[in-house]
């Protein structure tokens, strides 16, 4: 059945049918058979369906990573992370070293990271922050700021503002934006 699939160019349905217990084989038929443009979506349909099986979610994430899912790999990790016991603030950091080296991916790299991203960025940034590291929370506030995250652009522009120097310092169009909505409200 496989190797009428792979001449008559039916991938997606192999991905569909295929035993998620043989998910190893589908995976290098994928990688052998696949164009460069069908690839991440049948490496993605196929983390979907190892997911929704619940096998195997090791092998679901690296589906994702193989289809440079950045956001459904992040997904599967904090699932992981709610069931694993420890240190909250541990956790968080073995989170954040795993996302750091999926970015660097070339499969993965975007132009911005998703918001489920951000807003973790921005929740190790507070953690930094809440112990004194405010360049480093910086950093990752950039990061996360490139996500679009609102609580990124909040605690980016707290630090930012923290430091009276920078507002002399740093050049006025290097600042942060300012996160929110100016209004008149007519009091004098």
């Amino acid at each position: 059945r496989v190797p009428r699939r792979i001449v008559n160019r039916q991938l997606q349905t192999l991905v569909e049918e295929s035993d998620t217990a043989a998910w190893k084989e589908t995976l290098a038929v994928l990688c052998t058979y696949a164009t460069a443009e069908e690839f991440a979506s049948l490496c993605d349909a196929l983390g979907t369906r190892l997911k929704t099986a619940g096998r195997d979610v090791k092998a679901a994430t690296l589906c994702y990573i193989c289809a440079g899912n950045v956001h459904s790999t992040v997904q599967v990790w904090l699932e992981e992370l709610t069931r694993e016991q420890g240190a909250a603030t541990a956790k968080l950091q073995s989170l954040i070293e795993k996302i750091c080296v999926l970015l660097v991916l070339d499969v993965c790299k975007q132009e911005a990271a998703p918001p489920i991203v951000g807003d973790k960025f921005a929740e190790y940034a507070e953690a930094l922050a809440a112990q004194g590291r405010l360049s480093l929370a910086m950093q990752y506030l950039v990061r996360a700021s490139a996500a679009a995250s609102q609580p990124a652009a909040v605690l980016r522009e707290r630090i930012f503002n923290s430091d009276a120097r920078n507002a002399f310092s740093v050049p006025h169009d290097q600042h942060p934006p300012f996160p929110f909505e100016c209004f008149d409200v007519g009091v004098a």
